[in-house]
């Protein structure tokens, strides 16, 4: 007897060997079956919904329980090189305010754009205008041009723009620790931004 999944595709097939001419067996394989494809499709839905609980529904990339769940990886194992990018987007509180929340989103769907068009699958969105790059065993010189080609890119873009700090280590570093040092970083290099605004408001 044929077991399927959700989707209708055969994936096991029950049988009995030497049965006899009777239709208990019969009767309990349809049980068994219907048992067990209940229980594909269970296992299915949690393994989905598992997933879900890992993924940003905005952006797609990976959200803050997945890269709680990387960080402590890489804080166990420290790779040979690491490399730490965080990104902060400018001004996406006062897009929400004046231009709707749906410029907001856009705002946010452009920068996670642009990060992971230079470090794929590394990406996480930690907060709402706030994502991390976790880049393990990428060499020192193309972490920097990637780096800088991001902000290149954060600085000239026409709907979103973002402070970034970055950190790249081969010395064995724990991750969180070069994570607060990004993040300062970046907390540096959005000071900057400010008083570019407040400088040239003030001309």
């Amino acid at each position: 007897m044929p077991v399927h999944d959700g989707a209708g595709e055969m994936v096991a097939f029950l049988g009995v060997d030497n049965p006899r001419r009777n239709t208990e067996e019969f009767m309990l394989l349809r049980s068994l079956t219907y048992f067990i494809q209940n229980e594909l499709e269970k296992r299915k839905l949690l393994d989905r919904l598992s997933e879900l609980s890992r993924v940003d529904s905005l952006t797609g990339v990976g959200n803050r329980n997945r890269y709680l769940e990387v960080l402590d990886e890489f804080d166990a194992c420290p790779p040979a090189s690491f490399g730490v990018v965080f990104v902060d987007i400018n001004d996406l509180k006062l897009a929400n305010d004046t231009q709707g929340h749906s410029y907001g989103d856009l705002m946010i769907r452009r920068m996670s754009g642009m990060v992971c068009d230079l470090f794929p699958g590394n990406v996480y969105r930690i907060g709402g205008d706030e994502f991390v790059v976790l880049a393990a065993n990428l060499e020192r010189s193309e972490f920097e041009a990637r780096t800088a080609s991001l902000r290149e890119r954060a600085m000239s873009d026409d709907v979103a723009s973002a402070s970034i700090g970055a950190v790249w280590s081969d010395a064995g570093e724990a991750a969180s620790i070069l994570v607060n040092r990004a993040d300062k970083l970046m907390y540096a290099d959005k000071r900057r931004y400010r008083e570019g605004l407040e400088g040239r408001r003030a001309r």
